[in-house]
Protein backbone atom coordinates (compact mmCIF):
# COMPACT_ATOMS: atom_id res chain seq x y z
CA UNK A 1 0.00 0.00 0.00
CA UNK A 2 1.47 3.38 -0.99
CA UNK A 3 2.00 5.95 1.77
CA UNK A 4 -0.42 8.41 0.15
CA UNK A 5 -3.29 5.96 -0.27
CA UNK A 6 -4.72 6.71 3.17
CA UNK A 7 -5.66 10.19 1.88
CA UNK A 8 -8.05 8.67 -0.63
CA UNK A 9 -9.62 6.45 2.03
CA UNK A 10 -10.49 9.49 4.13
CA UNK A 11 -8.85 8.13 7.29
CA UNK A 12 -5.56 6.88 8.64
CA UNK A 13 -5.37 3.17 9.25
CA UNK A 14 -1.87 2.76 10.63
CA UNK A 15 -2.41 -0.95 11.25
CA UNK A 16 -2.08 -1.42 7.49
CA UNK A 17 0.85 0.87 6.65
CA UNK A 18 4.52 0.13 7.04
CA UNK A 19 7.08 1.86 9.25
CA UNK A 20 8.44 3.71 6.22
CA UNK A 21 4.98 4.96 5.37
CA UNK A 22 4.42 5.96 9.00
CA UNK A 23 7.57 8.11 8.90
CA UNK A 24 6.44 9.64 5.61
CA UNK A 25 3.11 10.55 7.22
CA UNK A 26 4.94 12.14 10.18
CA UNK A 27 7.10 14.11 7.74
CA UNK A 28 4.02 15.32 5.86
CA UNK A 29 2.34 16.34 9.12
CA UNK A 30 5.49 18.20 10.17
CA UNK A 31 5.61 20.07 6.87
CA UNK A 32 1.97 21.11 7.17
CA UNK A 33 2.49 22.24 10.76
CA UNK A 34 5.68 24.18 10.04
CA UNK A 35 4.30 25.80 6.89
CA UNK A 36 1.12 26.76 8.73
CA UNK A 37 3.06 28.19 11.66
CA UNK A 38 5.26 30.21 9.28
CA UNK A 39 2.20 31.62 7.49
CA UNK A 40 0.59 32.46 10.84
CA UNK A 41 3.71 34.24 12.05
CA UNK A 42 3.95 36.08 8.73
CA UNK A 43 0.34 37.23 9.11
CA UNK A 44 0.98 38.42 12.67
CA UNK A 45 4.10 40.40 11.76
CA UNK A 46 2.49 41.84 8.63
CA UNK A 47 -0.53 43.01 10.63
CA UNK A 48 1.67 44.42 13.40
CA UNK A 49 3.88 46.30 10.93
CA UNK A 50 0.85 47.72 9.12
CA UNK A 51 -0.79 48.75 12.40
CA UNK A 52 2.34 50.41 13.75
CA UNK A 53 2.86 52.27 10.50
CA UNK A 54 -0.62 53.76 10.24
CA UNK A 55 -1.67 54.19 13.88
CA UNK A 56 -0.42 57.81 13.96
CA UNK A 57 -1.43 58.66 10.42
CA UNK A 58 -4.17 61.14 9.66
CA UNK A 59 -7.44 60.32 7.94
CA UNK A 60 -9.04 62.47 5.28
CA UNK A 61 -11.30 62.08 2.31
CA UNK A 62 -10.02 61.80 -1.21
CA UNK A 63 -11.25 61.28 -4.72
CA UNK A 64 -10.45 58.52 -7.18
CA UNK A 65 -9.08 60.12 -10.34
CA UNK A 66 -8.37 56.96 -12.34
CA UNK A 67 -6.52 53.66 -12.34
CA UNK A 68 -2.91 52.75 -12.95
CA UNK A 69 -3.13 49.69 -15.21
CA UNK A 70 -0.30 47.18 -15.04
CA UNK A 71 -0.24 43.98 -17.06
CA UNK A 72 0.38 40.86 -14.96
CA UNK A 73 3.49 39.25 -16.48
CA UNK A 74 2.23 35.70 -15.85
CA UNK A 75 -1.29 35.99 -17.22
CA UNK A 76 -0.98 39.13 -19.40
CA UNK A 77 -4.24 40.31 -17.79
CA UNK A 78 -4.53 43.89 -16.58
CA UNK A 79 -4.33 44.76 -12.88
CA UNK A 80 -6.07 47.98 -11.81
CA UNK A 81 -4.53 50.09 -9.04
CA UNK A 82 -6.76 53.00 -7.98
CA UNK A 83 -5.16 56.43 -8.29
CA UNK A 84 -6.53 58.90 -5.77
CA UNK A 85 -6.05 62.52 -4.83
CA UNK A 86 -6.45 64.25 -1.49
CA UNK A 87 -5.48 67.45 0.30
CA UNK A 88 -3.23 67.08 3.35
CA UNK A 89 -3.59 69.22 6.49
CA UNK A 90 -0.75 71.46 5.30
CA UNK A 91 -2.79 72.34 2.16
CA UNK A 92 -0.64 70.24 -0.18
CA UNK A 93 -2.55 68.40 -2.92
CA UNK A 94 -1.26 64.82 -3.13
CA UNK A 95 -1.82 62.19 -5.79
CA UNK A 96 -1.08 58.57 -4.90
CA UNK A 97 -1.62 55.05 -6.20
CA UNK A 98 -3.09 52.28 -4.03
CA UNK A 99 -0.71 49.46 -3.10
CA UNK A 100 -3.28 46.73 -3.81
CA UNK A 101 -4.54 46.11 -7.32
CA UNK A 102 -7.29 43.88 -8.62
CA UNK A 103 -8.40 42.29 -11.87
CA UNK A 104 -11.32 44.73 -12.13
CA UNK A 105 -11.78 48.38 -11.25
CA UNK A 106 -12.66 48.72 -7.57
CA UNK A 107 -13.80 52.36 -7.72
CA UNK A 108 -15.39 54.52 -10.37
CA UNK A 109 -13.67 57.78 -11.31
CA UNK A 110 -14.89 60.53 -8.99
CA UNK A 111 -15.73 58.16 -6.13
CA UNK A 112 -15.06 59.48 -2.64
CA UNK A 113 -12.62 57.35 -0.60
CA UNK A 114 -11.12 57.47 2.89
CA UNK A 115 -7.37 58.02 2.83
CA UNK A 116 -4.71 57.42 5.47
CA UNK A 117 -1.52 59.45 5.15
CA UNK A 118 1.61 60.19 7.12
CA UNK A 119 1.54 63.72 8.58
CA UNK A 120 5.34 63.85 8.21
CA UNK A 121 5.30 62.76 4.56
CA UNK A 122 1.88 63.01 2.86
CA UNK A 123 3.27 61.14 -0.17
CA UNK A 124 3.07 58.02 2.03
CA UNK A 125 -0.63 57.37 1.68
CA UNK A 126 -2.99 54.47 1.26
CA UNK A 127 -6.68 53.85 1.02
CA UNK A 128 -8.40 53.26 4.34
CA UNK A 129 -10.22 50.10 3.28
CA UNK A 130 -10.39 46.49 4.39
CA UNK A 131 -8.70 45.31 1.20
CA UNK A 132 -5.75 47.66 1.51
CA UNK A 133 -5.20 47.25 5.26
CA UNK A 134 -6.26 43.76 6.32
CA UNK A 135 -6.85 41.40 3.40
CA UNK A 136 -3.32 39.99 3.15
CA UNK A 137 -2.80 39.42 6.91
CA UNK A 138 -6.22 37.77 7.26
CA UNK A 139 -5.63 35.59 4.18
CA UNK A 140 -2.22 34.49 5.49
CA UNK A 141 -3.67 33.86 8.95
CA UNK A 142 -6.49 31.65 7.60
CA UNK A 143 -4.04 29.81 5.37
CA UNK A 144 -1.76 29.25 8.37
CA UNK A 145 -4.63 27.99 10.54
CA UNK A 146 -5.76 25.55 7.87
CA UNK A 147 -2.28 24.11 7.31
CA UNK A 148 -1.53 23.97 11.04
CA UNK A 149 -4.87 22.24 11.60
CA UNK A 150 -4.00 19.51 9.11
CA UNK A 151 -0.57 19.06 10.72
CA UNK A 152 -2.04 18.86 14.22
CA UNK A 153 -4.72 16.41 13.05
CA UNK A 154 -2.06 14.15 11.56
CA UNK A 155 0.01 14.20 14.75
CA UNK A 156 -2.97 13.50 17.00
CA UNK A 157 -4.21 10.75 14.73
CA UNK A 158 -0.75 9.16 14.47
CA UNK A 159 -0.30 9.30 18.24
CA UNK A 160 -3.68 7.71 18.95
CA UNK A 161 -3.11 4.97 16.41
CA UNK A 162 0.36 4.25 17.84
CA UNK A 163 -1.02 3.98 21.38
CA UNK A 164 -3.72 1.59 20.20
CA UNK A 165 -1.20 -0.67 18.39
Amino acid sequence: MAWFSFWSLGHLDLMQISSRDFHAAVAIGSCFLLFGAAAGLGAFFLFRRSYREVKNWKTTSGTVIGDKVISDPRTQLPQYYPTFQFVADNGQSVTSVASIGSSRRRYRVGASVRVLYSPDDPQKAQLNSFTDLLLLPIFLGCFGLAFSGVGIYLFIRLTIDCLIK
